[in-house]
């Protein structure tokens, strides 16, 4: 680093400080105080020679306080470049702190974790950039967005463990390095232990580049969008069968009693119950468990929510994966996918 951490910098050094060994430690969590610390005059002052700032994006702790905060930087000639500049609170061996042009250590945090830790059974979905992942937000209220930082080729440098059993969706950008990205997300998640991880299949005639950021392209509206995330194809090889069969929408009919031989009157009115639930929370996936003890009443017993499972994957509404491991080696589903008709449905 220069001995001047606020001079302005040369686009060519950029690189190499800011992933350069540092001789000042990043104090991750930063306290609480240090949020006052960054000002937009040093961010101005560290802008590189014919770049202005942009917007700004927190790296977060589950409690808020600030990781790191990366700056864009835009360039001031017409269809000028773009910079991306990490900045975290630092402290040096005599003790004296400020933030710094420094990437965060490895393994980095992934953005948002305040937003995941506060959504515990939101779906995660993953974009390319914080910007595509703030319009995303606004896109997709009922998922929580994410990314990795220090740009697309650096995904395997994040630390992705808190999404260990996370429902999890990758939005690729519509372009080569978009989609190898999403390629090299799709193992992290599962290596950490998600509970499953998908990626939308992005139709044909997207402008090149095309990302959650931009503007709708011809012919596209949000309804087109919630229809590609809620049928986003597995990121892993399926068995045989595993693609949606089509549903049977008729257990939610009103007066429709015990019209399934395995199943009665009591039953189906369990499962429409339940059926309901999961579509006014818009829910891609559930646990049963967890299910059972939210809705209470008539389902609040293990044997009567799993007959209104059973009744639902008949039904083609759901479908579970029977645990692998542990004491409930064999027994029933406790993890079960919402097929996305019963969502559309409700449109």
């Amino acid at each position: 680093m220069l001995n001047n951490p606020f001079a302005p910098l040369e686009l060519d050094t950029l690189a190499g400080d800011a992933n350069a060994k540092p001789n000042w430690v990043a104090e991750m969590p930063a306290p609480e105080s240090a949020k006052a610390m960054l000002t937009a005059e040093l961010i101005n002052r560290c802008a590189p020679r014919g770049f202005t700032p942009g917007d700004r994006w927190a790296y977060r702790h589950p409690d808020g306080r600030y990781f790191g905060v990366v700056v864009r930087y835009d360039g001031v000639e017409p269809g000028g470049k773009k910079v991306m500049l990490p900045f975290t609170y630092c402290r040096n061996a005599a003790g004296r702190a400020e933030w710094r042009c420094q990437q965060m250590p490895e393994p980095r945090p992934i953005f948002g974790l305040d937003l995941i830790a506060r959504n515990p059974k939101a779906t995660v979905l993953v974009a390319e950039g914080e910007k595509a992942v703030c319009a995303a937000r606004r896109l997709f209220p009922e998922v929580v967005t994410t990314t990795s930082p220090a740009g697309s080729k650096a995904a395997d440098r994040a630390d992705w463990s808190p999404l260990r059993g996370r429902w999890v969706v990758i939005w690729p950008d519509a372009d080569g390095p978009g989609h190898e990205y999403a390629a090299a997300v799709a193992r992290l998640p599962t290596d950490a232990g998600a509970a499953s991880v998908s990626i939308v299949k992005l139709p044909d005639g997207l402008p090149v580049g095309w990302d959650l950021a931009d503007p709708l392209p011809d012919g596209i509206d949000v309804a087109d969008l919630h229809h590609l995330l809620f049928t986003a194809a597995p990121a892993m090889e399926q068995p045989a069968g595993a693609t949606w069969a089509c549903p049977d929408f008729s257990l939610l009919a009103e007066g429709r009693r015990g019209r399934r031989p395995s199943s009665t009157p009591s039953a189906e009115r369990h499962a429409a119950l339940v059926a309901r639930k999961l579509r006014r929370d818009r829910s891609l996936r559930f646990n049963a468990r967890e299910l059972r003890r939210e809705i209470g009443g008539l389902v609040r017993e293990a044997d009567a929510m799993a007959s209104a499972c059973s009744i639902l994957v008949e039904a083609g509404l759901i479908r579970g994966e029977p645990s692998a491991t542990g004491r409930d080696r064999g027994r029933r589903p406790l993890n079960y996918e919402v097929n996305p008709m019963l969502l559309k449905e409700v449109r």
